[in-house]
């Protein structure tokens, strides 16, 4: 049976349970210039490679965005707008060519949420501030 390597476990003092704008940030960006170091070091990473780096920087983009869905909009635009540059710089795969291979792995919720919040974030916003009819339970 297979085991994990590392078990994290969730308490209340929980890096990812207290986030704020600079951990999501720093979430975002975890890649940075990954990207810009391979191609300088003349690092050639083999495809599946570079799609692990490209999908944990994909993971950390929708988290960090997830994570910011609460703050104004004029915050909540700029902050995705940062989170999507973080993502661009650090991921080995542009967003449109990783949500094609999710297509074709079948991982097709994947594919959806990194289309939503890269290309129309104020749509998985606003869903998930949408109040909640308790009258109609």
């Amino acid at each position: 049976a297979r085991r994990p390597w590392v078990v994290y476990r969730h308490r209340p003092g929980s890096i990812l349970r207290t986030m704020d704008a600079r951990k999501c940030a720093d979430l975002a960006d975890a890649f940075g210039d990954f990207a810009e170091r391979c191609r300088a070091d003349g690092v050639q990473l083999g495809h599946a490679a570079r799609f692990a780096v490209a999908h944990q920087s994909a993971k950390n983009f929708i988290a960090a965005c997830r994570h910011s869905a609460a703050l104004p909009p004029q915050q909540f635009s700029s902050s995705v707008a940062g989170y999507a540059s973080g993502f661009r710089r650090g991921a080995l795969l542009p967003a449109w060519p990783l949500v094609l291979r999710y297509v074709a792995r079948g991982w097709l919720w994947r594919a959806l949420r990194l289309g939503a919040w890269m290309w129309a974030p104020a749509l998985p916003s606003a869903l998930r501030r949408r109040p909640r009819n308790r009258a109609a339970a």
